[in-house]
């Protein structure tokens, strides 16, 4: 611990119970109601915020990257998992219970062969939009992974750009239904994945663009993430200065 040190900020996957700091349920690290805030606190002798990966993202976002313009966007995170951080009037939007932004286990298809998802229901988004969903691909294909694959698309396989192409179609539809019911300014897209936004991005951007309603000038903006990696760091830092020097009637808003 060092003097100017004011508290611990950590961003974790799955939903969080901010109030308590536990993680509650985290399918992608088989987590469910660690009481990790307390670990941390009792160790480290620091105050200690525990929040979505997804949100402390969009946070970050707000502050210093692509959403700093808006006031009601959706940052969307594409990687081992999908999920997704709502700001709404330039604050967080977590839902009655902290479950706010899943989109990754919005059920996209309930065919008899869609996959099954950790989280025990069948045929959720994130199990054709995520790392795991383009290994899949990758296999039957031959590549080792879905880098492989990218690399492959550059340079002209058919198949390999294909598999990008339908990702890209399929996220699209995704992010159109949380379009449709939250209607925000703007999406903001980011993630491992984004390594290969170049062959994924463009056909997500016109989905939304196509099918989300209402058409024209009203569709939001789909934008590629400005922070990166960092933007985890940042967002938790942000939530962390946050709740230190805010009073205690704007903490009651809070983030």
């Amino acid at each position: 611990r060092r003097n100017n040190t004011i508290g611990i900020g950590i961003a974790v996957s799955g939903l969080v119970d901010i109030r308590t700091g536990h993680e509650v349920f985290s399918p992608v690290l088989g987590w469910e109601d660690v009481e990790l805030r307390k670990m941390v606190e009792e160790t480290c002798h620091l105050p200690v915020r525990v929040e979505n990966d997804a949100n402390v993202l969009a946070v970050a976002e707000l502050l210093y990257g692509a959403g700093k313009n808006y006031s009601d966007f959706v940052c969307v995170m594409v990687g081992e998992g999908l999920g997704s951080g709502i700001i709404i009037g330039g604050r967080i939007h977590r839902g009655a219970f902290g479950g706010a932004g899943e989109v990754g286990h919005t059920t996209i298809s309930y065919s008899e062969d869609a996959p099954i998802c950790r989280c025990g229901e069948k045929g959720c988004l994130e199990e054709f939009c995520s790392n795991r969903a383009l290994d899949r691909q990758a296999e039957s294909l031959g590549y080792s992974n879905w880098k492989a694959m990218a690399l492959e698309a550059r340079r002209g396989e058919a198949q390999a750009r294909e598999a990008f192409h339908r990702f890209g179609y399929v996220l699209g539809l995704g992010i159109k239904n949380m379009v449709n019911v939250i209607n925000p300014q703007a999406v903001i897209i980011g993630g491992e994945l984004m390594e290969a936004s170049d062959l994924f991005l463009r056909v997500t951007a016109e989905v939304v663009r196509t099918h989300a309603f209402p058409r024209g000038r009203m569709v939001p903006e789909v934008l590629a993430w400005q922070v990166g990696q960092t933007g985890f760091l940042l967002g938790a830092a942000g939530l962390v200065e946050e709740e230190s020097f805010s009073s205690p009637i704007a903490r009651q808003g809070g983030w």
